[in-house]
């Protein structure tokens, strides 16, 4: 069970470390709390299971099906009818559902000394929370972001500088429960060189923004690779029964999309790219994070704290991180 898989546990500085790194991402709701056996015991009930899925999901008023398959819908409509159109009408209780993300809205440094590797493990993140332009373009902007990314990266940090064996690199963004683009840089290396390949990562970002004509080589390249996985993925069943359901969930029901995907993905320049990287990272906001052993010969200088309009997080805990307490969560 889950009450005795908490018990049993390991617990490890990486763990820790990465729970609340998302709690400093995201702030700390219902979604993300930690269950432990004491929540379990006081709050879950086996009688209320039942209730709560006929809660969640008994009415299926506005539901949306898809249904995909080798035959004429003659043939299954009165599948359809028997038992999708039995389903109960109403409207589903949605009173328990998460509002704003609550994202700090500040750069912020989370620094910790407990890891029990020799290694550091870094990771640079940034959160906007402000959209701009379409978000199935901007999708498609990020994949080429976070490619061209890892190939400077790769280029600057490993091969000239030698100081890392790999990079990680991500661009994604939703619109639920509101919209949030996270871009993210990741790679271990020793403590003592934390600092200097932070700096280099920085300064990679800032010149793909301000001289993105560098980076044209990068693009066309990337730009091939996409449609040639584009020409595999749309042979997939899975593709577009993931595709249609992304499509709906989002309302962006562009059904054109997919037969303009490789005309869109040309039309991509350096520039739209540059512009993209400028409003997701370089005008985001900064959680810079570093997992690192205890060592009094090695530091990580502080990056400075500077709160703006929005969400920042004044009730913390030891670490640094919101903890609304069990109350406010419960």
């Amino acid at each position: 069970s889950y009450r005795e898989g908490y018990l049993t546990r390991e617990e490890t500085p990486q763990s820790r470390f990465s729970r609340e790194l998302n709690w400093l991402m995201n702030g700390r709701n219902y979604t993300n709390r930690e269950l432990t056996d004491t929540v379990i015991d006081r709050l879950i009930d086996q009688r209320d299971m039942i209730p709560l899925h006929q809660r969640f999901f008994g009415p299926a008023t506005d539901y949306t099906f898809v249904i995909m398959g080798d035959c004429d819908l003659s043939d299954i409509r009165s599948y359809i009818s028997t038992y999708i159109g039995a389903l109960p009408a109403g409207v589903a209780d949605t009173t328990w559902q998460v509002g704003r993300r609550q994202i700090p809205h500040r750069n912020v440094e989370f620094v910790s000394t407990t890891y029990d590797q020799p290694k550091a493990v870094v990771s640079l993140t940034y959160q906007q929370d402000q959209q701009q332009g379409d978000l199935q373009l901007n999708e498609v902007k990020g994949v080429v972001l976070k490619s061209i990314l890892r190939t400077v990266l790769l280029k600057r940090l490993r091969e000239e500088m030698g100081k890392v064996y790999s990079v990680s690199t991500s661009v994604a963004a939703g619109q639920y429960p509101s919209y949030l683009c996270r871009s993210t840089v990741g790679f271990v290396c020793q403590p003592a060189d934390v600092d200097t390949l932070i700096a280099a990562t920085r300064e990679e970002i800032r010149q793909l923004c301000e001289q993105p004509d560098q980076y044209a080589i990068h693009l066309d390249d990337v730009k091939k690779n996409l449609q040639k996985e584009h020409a595999l993925q749309v042979q997939q069943t899975a593709y577009w029964t993931s595709w249609i359901r992304n499509v709906v969930y989002n309302g962006h029901e562009d059904w054109t999309w997919i037969n303009r995907y490789n005309d869109v993905v040309e039309h991509i320049s350096m520039q739209d790219v540059a512009d993209f990287a400028r409003h997701v990272m370089a005008d985001a906001y900064e959680i810079k994070a570093v997992l690192m052993p205890p060592s009094p010969s090695t530091s990580v200088s502080p990056s400075p704290l500077t709160p703006v309009s929005g969400t920042v997080f004044d009730d913390r805990n030891q670490n640094g991180v919101q903890d609304p307490g069990e109350d406010a969560i419960a």
